[in-house]
């Protein structure tokens, strides 16, 4: 039996990665991995305390990328099939990008007005540091979107639709490509 390639699902913020990779994973009986979370275990342990992934980043993007580059190192490492999320800057952090590149890469790509709706809800984020934070996010997210564009093997476009149709998309993609998922 060939071992399943592991899966990484981007995307910008708020754009459903989380809640499609967990889904996917229960549906496909693999594990499910959350960037975030790795690096907020990997903070924990070097530094002794506990902080979320957004209060990181908030000490300096290159602290941040610097655990998101160690968290795709331990994923890299990791063996067997899984799912894992990761946060919607990866895509800005070439070292963290090499360690996954063997991955099977989906992009979930959202509408970036519905996603600032979204994030707004929740507050401002760290990385959106200007007077103008919905420009400056529309700037972004071009930019990303351009470069989740060159990273990805497989695109899902989300349009706004339920959680359920877009992990139901990107679980028959999956089995679609084969890699060892069946």
């Amino acid at each position: 039996m060939t071992e399943r390639t592991p899966i990484l699902i981007t995307g910008l913020k708020h754009s459903g990665k989380s809640t499609a990779a967990r889904k996917a994973a229960e549906v496909l009986n693999a594990d499910f991995l959350d960037m975030d979370e790795i690096i907020e275990k990997l903070h924990l342990n070097e530094e002794g305390i506990k902080l979320s992934a957004r209060a990181i980043y908030r000490k300096g993007r290159d602290i941040f990328q610097k655990y998101e580059s160690a968290a795709a190192e331990f994923l890299a490492r990791r063996s067997g099939g899984f799912i894992a999320a990761a946060g919607g800057g990866v895509c800005d952090n070439d070292d963290a990008c090499r360690r996954m590149k063997e991955f099977i890469w989906i992009y979930l790509e959202e509408k970036p007005e519905l996603l600032f709706d979204r994030i707004k809800k929740g507050g401002i984020p760290a990385f959106l540091t200007s007077k103008d934070p919905y420009n400056e996010f529309i700037n972004l997210c071009n930019m990303r979107s351009a470069r989740y564009d060159e990273l990805c093997d497989i695109k899902i476009i989300a349009g706004g639709r339920s959680p359920a149709e877009i992990y139901s998309e990107i679980t028959k993609k999956i089995l679609e490509d084969g890699n060892g998922w069946k």
